[in-house]
């Protein structure tokens, strides 16, 4: 875990991002003022430590899949983006 504090007027401001044991970024906690509820965006990752859903501050779910090199995701209205990668992980199309 990272925390983040930054001071305005006086009012302790922070953020948060939580990682998984092997290092991944699981969770960031947007900036809050200390003693209020926080609001976050939660990465969920699959067995190979690719994201597969992404929760945002609003509650809205993208999810992503994949097939060898080609990344599929659909944003919470439902539009599809396919997406494939060349071997250095750059966009090809």
């Amino acid at each position: 875990m990272y925390k983040k504090r930054l001071f305005n007027n006086g009012n302790a401001i922070a953020t948060t991002t939580l990682y998984d044991n092997m290092g991944y970024l699981i969770q960031i906690l947007r900036l809050y003022i200390l003693g209020t509820t926080p609001v976050y965006s939660t990465l969920t990752r699959d067995q190979l430590h690719r994201i597969i859903q992404i929760q945002d501050t609003a509650g809205f779910i993208t999810t992503r899949s994949y097939a060898g090199m080609q990344v599929t995701e659909t944003d919470p209205r439902g539009i599809v983006t396919a997406t494939t990668l060349n071997t250095w992980e750059k966009i090809v199309t």
